[in-house]
């Protein structure tokens, strides 16, 4: 039949784009749904997208049963099975809809075709939302709508005239439609670009327990089996709204500080008690800090806050603006930037003596000051002991950030006595030997130290010294621990309560881990209920 040869012609040129997509899961999954459909075709069997979807995820999971934690996986087949429930709905409705006037209508083939589009959308837009908003932390308003428009261009012309291309290419050594596909192409990114600037269409959603999203799929399932599907679609939505407004119902901390695991480099966020967010250095790139903003739900950046030039501390500072609204720039006044500050960013520089202030919070400049010079030190020793120290005080705990500042700087701090005091302790210099001396360590006398440090870094930190000090101290370590939180909150409900309560969180504590006994099986289901 031709549909039959169709199906046979099509074979080549299927297993070539794969090939040219990179054979990825997404693109894996298609190749084998449309040749399980081509089969059907063949023996007169359409109807089997069911069978396909089953049979590719089984496929998949054959070859890698680690695939089903892909975030790729997740998404493309819920995607596809969103998508295939909902057309057979249509179906089903279209079969009995009529409206007086109208119905010559709804049987025009572009009317048809809308409808059809929107609910592809609208469906893969709902199906997946949990997925997203649990991976990626944020939704967009208008992506049922963009997709109708970009998807069939992306998918029916643009994708079509780069392979046909392509194979021209191939065979002659020209490559027609070069100027249509620009053309395209630019459009396409215009109209995304267009939309990514206005604020409104995005609004991020802070980290939720995955056992919502496994409500949320539950109750999905009740919709597509029950027959009462009205239950099934009332508890799908009601959990969809719990996911969104679950960190309100959360509430917050009063003071939260976060020391990320960023390698052999350093970040940390602190969310202060008027909840203004304050990132002290950006680690190598920046990614890993901007995407625990994105955890948290936080699109702006009050200060970000530079200890000092070392590509460890500041090389993610121009990522971390162009990813964030970021409001002030504050640095130890040394640090050479190789183009301008971003326009509507204020840039300060800050010295020992400096002191800011807001509700609940007081952050003090301890060092550098003006006329600091290092009087023994190399190179790099001198741009790590010029590192900008600050004390972050709030609700009458401490935080002392330290940069990467060596024993010369460390000397000459320690006359300031009372003011190094403080519950929690940067480690300077990821606990390099040169760092953390006796006096200093003594006039900070810290209950808590964190070091920042890479897994198996080259340089041998934390030194086997600079541990044998703090041996009395109780100390995290980002490469054996990940990221470390201390959150101070107040169980009264009250800012002034003074019943405030510190809790130190480790990101191995609620990391999901392959169980090896019925125990460790079960804090893995404790963790579901639990965000970091």
């Amino acid at each position: 039949t031709p549909s039959g040869l169709s199906a046979l012609l099509s074979l080549p040129f299927m297993t070539f784009y794969l090939f040219l997509s990179g054979a990825g899961i997404p693109a894996i999954r298609s190749f084998i749904m449309i040749n399980v459909f081509l089969f059907g075709m063949l023996l007169g069997k359409k109807g089997m997208w069911k069978n396909s979807v089953a049979l590719a995820a089984f496929i998949l999971l054959v070859i890698s049963p680690d695939a089903v934690f892909d975030v790729s996986f997740l998404l493309s087949f819920t995607a596809v099975i969103s998508i295939g429930y909902a057309l057979e709905w249509n179906n089903e409705k279209s079969n009995e809809l009529f409206i007086p006037g109208m119905k010559e209508l709804f049987r025009d083939r572009i009317w048809r075709w809308i409808t059809v589009t929107f609910i592809i959308s609208v469906a893969a837009y709902v199906g997946t939302m949990p997925l997203v908003l649990y991976f990626f932390h944020s939704v967009s308003l208008v992506s049922p709508v963009t997709n109708m428009v970009i998807s069939p261009v992306v998918c029916f012309l643009i994708i079509p005239g780069a392979v046909l291309g392509s194979f021209v290419y191939l065979l002659t050594g020209m490559f027609p439609l070069t100027s249509i596909l620009q053309v395209l192409c630019h459009a396409v990114l215009q109209w995304i670009y267009g939309l990514g600037t206005i604020d409104f269409i995005r609004f991020p959603v802070p980290a939720f327990p995955v056992i919502l999203s496994v409500i949320f799929y539950a109750c999905l399932s009740l919709l597509i089996f029950l027959r009462k599907k009205r239950y099934g679609a009332v508890l799908s939505l009601l959990c969809l709204a719990i996911i969104l407004v679950y960190p309100f119902i959360k509430g917050g901390d009063d003071f939260q500080v976060t020391f990320l695991d960023v390698g052999q480099a350093e970040s940390a966020v602190i969310v202060l008690p008027d909840k203004k967010v304050v990132v002290i250095d950006t680690g190598k790139d920046g990614r890993q800090t901007a995407g625990y903003l994105d955890y948290l739900g936080i699109d702006k950046i009050d200060a970000l806050v530079l200890s000092h030039s070392g590509n460890d501390h500041a090389g993610g500072v121009w990522y971390i603006t162009g990813m964030k609204e970021t409001e002030m720039l504050f640095d130890n006044g040394m640090i050479i930037y190789p183009g301008p500050v971003p326009s509507g960013i204020t840039h300060r520089a800050l010295k020992r003596g400096d002191i800011i202030e807001g509700d609940g919070y007081t952050i003090e400049i301890l060092h550098p000051y003006k006329g600091f010079y290092t009087a023994y030190s190399s190179k790099a020793s001198e741009e790590n002991n010029e590192s900008l120290v600050l004390k972050v005080k709030a609700r009458g705990m401490s935080v002392l950030f330290t940069g990467d500042i060596e024993s010369e700087a460390e000397d000459n701090m320690v006359h300031l006595g009372g003011y190094l005091k403080s519950d929690v302790l940067k480690v300077p210099h990821h606990g390099s030997k040169t760092s953390s001396t006796p006096g200093f360590l003594s006039a900070v006398n810290p209950s808590v130290a964190v070091i920042s440090s890479g897994m198996f870094n080259p340089y041998g930190h934390p030194h086997a010294q600079t541990l044998a000090r703090l041996k009395d101290v109780r100390t995290f370590n980002t490469a054996r621990d990940g990221a470390v939180k201390i959150e101070l909150s107040s169980p009264g409900g009250g800012a002034g309560d003074g019943g405030h309560r510190i809790e130190l969180k480790t990101f191995e504590q609620y990391r999901f881990k392959t169980a090896h006994n019925f125990s460790e099986e079960v804090g893995n289901f404790y963790r579901m209920f639990q965000t970091w």
